[in-house]
Formats: C-alpha cells, structure tokens, sequence
C-alpha cells in the first residue's frame, strides 16, 4: 500500500495498464487510478516494525524570502488537509544559498490514516500536484515534485532512498511554526548502495541519448545526477548518508586527480548556468558551448563510474 500511494502522490503511473490507459485517455486514467488506490488504502496492512534506536528531529520554520516556497507555505496552510502532516523544503533553498541551477527539493509527511474517502484522495492529489506544478513555475526545468514519506514509515525509515540527514537539515512549509517528528533507523534494513547504482544508471542513459545535447531539459537533469554522484559513491562506501555539499570535499581522499578534474568540470557549469539557460523552454536547444562540454563530460563520467566502481568492490572485499 505505501509504495501504491507514494507513486500516486508523485504523480507517477502505478502499474503498466495505468500507463496505457492514460496515454490514450488522460480521464479516465486518473479516474481508474484513485479507485485503485483507495481500494488498496482501504485494506490498510499492518508494518513490522524495525528494531532501531528512535531519533527525534526538529525542523525549525522557513524563514527564507524564496517566492515558490512563500507560495507553496500559503497554498497548504489555505488549502488544509487533514492527511498532510507537515511540508519541508531542503538543499540550497532551505539554506537560503539558491542559484540559478537550484530546484525546489521537498518533502511532504502523509499519514495514509488520515484519508477516509476515495473523494478526498483525489482532493489530497490535487493539492500536491498543484504544489508541485508551483515549483515548475519556478523552473521549467524541475525534474521532480515532492518526495513522499508516509508516517507509516517513520518506524522503519527508509534511510537508504531519504536519507534522514536531509530531515535534519531541512525548514517546515506547513506548519509555519516547525514540526518535530521521531524516526527509527535499522541499518540491517538499509541498502545504503541503492542510490548510487541509480544514478549510474541514469548517468549511462543520458550518456546515450540524443535528447541531453537537444533539450535543456535532460541537460540539467544529467548534470543534476553527476553532482549527486559524490556523495551516493560516500554513502555506499561508508554505509551511512553523507551531505551532498560536504561530498565535494570528502571525495577528494578517494579519487585520483584525473577524476577530480571531471567532477570540478560539472561544478563549473553548475555555477556558470545562468550563462547557458536564461529562462527558455524546456525543450530549446542548449547552444554549442554547453552542448560540448556536455558532450566531453560523458566519456570522463563513465570513467568516474568504473573508478568508484572499483573503489568499492575493493573496498567490499577487505571487509569480507
């Protein structure tokens, strides 16, 4: 059930007949997916709880002057739903550090309990896709919208896939006043590699489609999966979740100089990208000057892969 209904917040297709369905008639699809979903809410399954030592976290209120996380704080304190828990937003807006790259990255605390009817599922979906599509305006080239963690979770904290590092540096949307929440972690239930073989995944696609050099769009998201790399290789390396901002100097103990070079290069275009994307559609053309280093980038990270890769299979053997 929580998967089903973290899929649907997310605004992603929960099974293959959704995505069918959908493509040829968008109605009818969201239709057939509340149903679905509210059918399994209504055989609500009982969660083992992990052994774990709880940690409270309080996440003090957002008292930054960004206009989408102002507005997003609004629209949830005007538009209240009873399952919505509490709204957090994190990364370089929560530091109140943005640039012209940064997204909003948030996370949104839902208690499935607090949903009673089908209609009011489709009220909750509303309100968080009307959340997210805000956070479009503010870059049309957002590659995500919120990240769902159910309070059913907080007994079993998934902090493999939300790493509770971005709780604690995280500032409360809704409510205004802050939020405290307790969570248990069991590192025996933890895949801490999980992330990073994501994202090399990702890396190797981007890596072979036309589309990353053709659209502004698969550009950011790339160079946005290269700067995670650092700190997903800390984080399967060491076991635990690592900041990514902290990852860029961590990682200088464990990577050769050539290497270095490469994630020093994607730095640069990050901090240089109000040279290249001035606002326009998500789907222009990079020019020539981004598109080649994007393109010079993909050989030297695939590199970066196999190093970290060896990294760590050397790393798994001593420890065995």
């Amino acid at each position: 059930m929580s998967e089903l209904l973290k899929r649907y917040l997310e605004r992603r297709h929960i099974d293959r007949n959704d995505k069918a369905v959908s493509g040829l008639f968008p109605s009818l699809g969201a239709y057939l997916r509340s149903r679905k979903v509210w059918k399994r809410l209504q055989n609500k399954a009982h969660h083992q709880r992990h052994e774990g030592h709880p940690t409270t976290i309080h996440i003090s209120g957002y008292e930054g002057k960004n206009k989408t996380a102002q507005t997003i704080q609004h629209y949830l304190q005007t538009h209240k739903h009873p399952a919505i828990k509490a709204a957090f937003v994190q990364g370089s807006i929560a530091d109140c550090e943005e640039t012209a790259f940064s997204d909003f990255d948030g996370i949104l605390l839902i208690d499935p309990a607090e949903i009673y009817s089908a209609s009011q599922l489709r009220v909750l979906h509303k309100i968080v896709h009307k959340t997210a599509h805000l956070m479009k305006k503010m870059d049309p080239l957002q590659h995500h919208g919120w990240s769902v963690l159910l309070s059913t979770e907080l007994n079993r904290y998934p902090d493999a896939q939300l790493p509770s590092l971005l709780l604690e540096k995280s500032k409360c949307l809704y409510p205004s006043t802050g939020f405290s929440v307790t969570i248990k972690v069991d590192p025996a239930h933890q895949d801490y590699s999980i992330l990073y073989e994501d994202l090399c995944q990702g890396i190797y696609k981007r890596s072979a489609q036309e589309s990353t050099l053709q659209q502004f769009y698969y550009s950011k998201l790339f160079i946005s999966e290269c700067l995670l790399l650092p700190a997903a290789f800390l984080q399967a390396l060491n076991k635990k979740p690592i900041w990514k901002k902290d990852s860029f100097e961590l990682i200088q103990q464990h990577l050769p100089a050539r290497h270095l070079e490469t994630i020093a290069s994607v730095e640069k275009i990050r901090a240089e990208w109000s040279t290249y994307y001035k606002g326009q559609n998500a789907k222009q053309k990079p020019d020539i000057q981004l598109s080649s280093q994007l393109q010079s980038l993909f050989p030297a990270m695939k590199a970066l892969i196999d190093e970290m890769d060896r990294i760590l299979k050397a790393h798994q053997a001593i420890r065995v």
